[in-house]
C-alpha cells in the first residue's frame, strides 16, 4: 500500500488534508499512513494557498472554529508542510496547464505548483487531473485499490 510509496517530495492537493483532518471513513488509514511518512521526514511535502482557501470554507460557513483550528494548525505550523504562495512563475505555468488541459483555475494553479517546485507526485482525488502528464498525479482511491489487493 503506503509503503511502497516511491516518491520523495509531493503536492498534496486539498482532499488528502480534508481526509486526514476530518478522518475520512474510507480513506483516513491511507492518509494517516502518508502523513506520518511526512512527519518521519520520510516524504516532503508541499500544498498551496488554494489549499488553505479552500478548507476554510467549510468551517467558515459553519462556524466551526474548532476544525478551521486543526487545519490552521497542519497548513500554517507544520515545519514538515510546506505552503506554497501563488506567484507569478506559478500562475504562468497554471495558465499553460490550464490551456493544454481544460481545467478550472485552482486544479493547473495547484498543479503549476508541484511541477514548479519539483514534485515526483501531486496527491489527490482527482481522476480527471490525470491526463495532466508533467507530473505523477496519484488518486487516494488508487492507494486504497492496491491496498485491497
Amino acid at each position: 500500500m503506503v509503503d511502497k510509496i516511491s516518491f520523495h517530495k509531493v503536492m498534496i492537493d486539498t482532499s488528502p488534508l480534508i481526509y486526514y483532518i476530518e478522518k475520512h471513513k474510507q480513506y483516513f488509514p491511507v492518509v494517516k499512513s502518508i502523513f506520518t511518512k511526512i512527519d518521519n521526514l520520510e516524504i516532503s511535502s508541499i500544498t498551496s494557498t488554494i489549499t488553505l482557501i479552500e478548507v476554510l470554507v467549510h468551517p467558515e460557513r459553519e462556524s466551526n472554529f474548532e476544525l478551521k483550528k486543526q487545519y490552521l494548525d497542519i497548513l500554517l505550523n507544520n515545519a514538515n508542510l510546506e505552503i506554497i504562495p501563488l506567484d507569478v512563475s506559478v500562475a504562468r505555468k497554471a495558465a499553460s496547464i490550464r490551456a493544454i488541459y481544460d481545467l478550472k483555475m485552482p486544479d493547473a494553479i495547484q498543479l503549476a505548483t508541484g511541477i514548479n517546485n519539483k514534485c515526483d507526485a501531486f496527491l489527490t482525488n482527482d481522476y480527471a487531473l490525470k491526463k495532466v502528464k508533467e507530473i505523477k498525479v496519484i488518486t487516494i482511491n488508487d492507494l486504497v485499490d492496491k491496498a485491497h489487493r
